[in-house]
């Protein structure tokens, strides 16, 4: 989510938003293209699900170099026997407004997925795309 943006320093927020809890804390990685600095806000962080499954949000403050452009990629990975959690989103520095997060890939969708009577939207086959 975007707080505010200006040609030297962009203001975003990282969102997690979690549909089920996990025994582990979520590992979450936040990288950026050359010209860019993260001045605010941690390259790495443990994202656990509240009982409430509210967000995690993480703040975050980058200065943006003369020209630069490229993608601030935020990713989830968490891999455990016989499940795996794997999300990214990405922001486009350097390209118009609107088009600056990425579209959610288009996958091939598996039945719905339901966990203790909770609707977890759709699977996805492990292994195709």
């Amino acid at each position: 989510m975007v707080r505010s943006e200006s040609p030297t320093e962009l203001q975003l927020v990282a969102r997690v938003e979690f549909r089920m809890h996990f025994a582990d804390p979520l590992p979450v990685t936040v990288t950026v293209p050359p010209g860019v600095q993260i001045i605010s806000g941690p390259t790495r962080f443990q994202a656990v699900a509240p009982p409430d499954f509210a967000p995690v949000e993480k703040a975050y403050i980058f200065a943006v170099g003369s020209g630069a452009s490229g993608d601030i990629l935020l990713a989830a990975d968490l891999e455990g026997e016989g499940f795996g959690v794997h999300a990214k989103n990405v922001y486009a520095v350097g390209s118009p407004a609107g088009k600056r997060f990425e579209a959610r890939a288009q996958r091939k969708q598996g039945p719905l997925l339901r966990v203790n009577g909770r609707d977890l939207g759709r699977s996805e086959p492990i292994g195709e795309k």
